[in-house]
């Protein structure tokens, strides 16, 4: 089971929330072989390491968003003042804002060192913006 289907699984209120929010599941997710691009980069323990360090910035922007899903479900169910849910917020906001560039930089470092082994970085394309560089997940 992969680490989005885990979460969706153990997390399903925040999950149909989330669903609600953003439609379609599917249109969320990305084309990225994960399972493909690991044994690429199993071979090298360079790359090894950049794709470990990718996967872990990936589930901490995950769970941020998690978190971010959790503070608007409890200010819709009335669990939250209008100051208590600006003070989560902006912490939450502030961090889900930093994790997803930290995920992003984090892919573009992959895709550049796979480069500099002349092993083909093309697997970043759909997130690619016209520079070549990963902008969205």
């Amino acid at each position: 089971m992969s680490h989005f289907e885990e979460l969706v699984t153990n997390h399903p209120e925040n999950w149909t929330a989330m669903q609600e929010t953003l439609g379609d599941p599917e249109a969320i997710k990305t084309n990225i072989d994960v399972n493909e691009l690991e044994k690429i980069c199993t071979e090298n323990p360079i790359l090894k390491k950049f794709f470990e360090s990718m996967l872990e910035h990936f589930y901490g922007y995950t769970e941020t968003v998690w978190e971010f899903q959790e503070i608007e479900d409890k200010k819709q169910r009335g669990e939250l003042s209008t100051e208590e849910y600006q003070e989560a917020f902006g912490g939450i906001d502030l961090t889900r804002t930093r994790s997803h560039d930290a995920m992003i930089d984090s892919v573009n470092i992959l895709a550049r060192a796979m480069k500099k082994f002349d092993l083909d970085p093309n697997w970043i394309s759909p997130l690619n913006d016209p520079t070549g560089k990963a902008r969205e997940t």
